[in-house]
């Protein structure tokens, strides 16, 4: 491996750090979602990522994310946009170095980068450092489920809500990524392939599986919407 790549690998291991481009900034989340989402404006995550962040009625949020995204629904560059055009700060962490060494030339310093396990993360999450008047907007999306084998990416989300469940209050707004509501809903983003295994379910496993089962049980959370993701705010 270069020796400077491998320094910088190792800077970015230790230390957290901020984007570092300046970006447009947005007037609604219309506008902001239609530029987001202008090469694939039918991505099946973009539908409760809108919801989501509306709900939030353009107030400066307080947004954790665990899996940075490079790619797909792209969301750590969608939640940068929210925040340097509505204000607040971005936090995501992922296990690897690829993602922050791509976001960090997409993103503006309103997004703090962390290298580490997501569950590690939240754990020793400092909330003294966040600003405790703004709404805490969570998205769970490490660890994608695999559907030959679910339950450890179900397990993870589990432990990544109770980490993070102590931190949370009335109105807070938390989403969960590979949580399909039915069978139809996994055919459309999966594919048969996937789909057919679980045609005879009533239950669709997902990453969010396991918190929805605890958050019922536990009257923690409404239920706003369930798609691929499901959409929940904290009571």
């Amino acid at each position: 491996m270069n020796q400077f790549i491998y320094k910088v690998l190792m800077f970015l291991l230790k230390n957290n750090i901020k984007g570092l481009v300046k970006r447009r900034k947005f007037e609604n989340l219309k506008s902001l979602f239609s530029f987001h989402f202008k090469k694939e404006p039918f991505h099946p995550c973009r539908e409760t990522l809108y919801k989501s962040l509306k709900l939030c009625e353009y107030k400066p949020l307080t947004i954790i994310e665990t899996g940075s995204s490079a790619w797909g629904a792209n969301s750590s560059v969608l939640f940068d946009s929210y925040v340097n055009s509505f204000g607040g700060s971005f936090d995501t962490v992922d296990i690897r170095t690829f993602p922050m060494l791509h976001l960090i030339f997409k993103c503006t310093s309103k997004t703090n980068f962390h290298c580490g396990d997501s569950v590690n993360f939240l754990k020793e999450l400092n909330v003294n450092d966040m600003n405790q008047n703004l709404r805490k907007f969570i998205y769970l999306d490490s660890f994608d489920v695999d559907f030959n084998d679910p339950i450890p990416s179900m397990e993870h989300g589990l432990n990544e809500f109770l980490k993070i469940q102590s931190h949370l209050k009335s109105g807070d707004i938390i989403l969960i990524d590979d949580t399909p509501k039915n069978y139809d809903v996994l055919l459309k983003v999966q594919g048969i392939e996937v789909a057919q295994k679980f045609k005879s379910d009533d239950k669709i496993p997902g990453k969010g599986s396991l918190i929805k089962d605890y958050v019922i049980k536990n009257n923690l959370c409404e239920i706003i919407d369930q798609d691929y993701q499901l959409l929940l705010k904290f009571k």
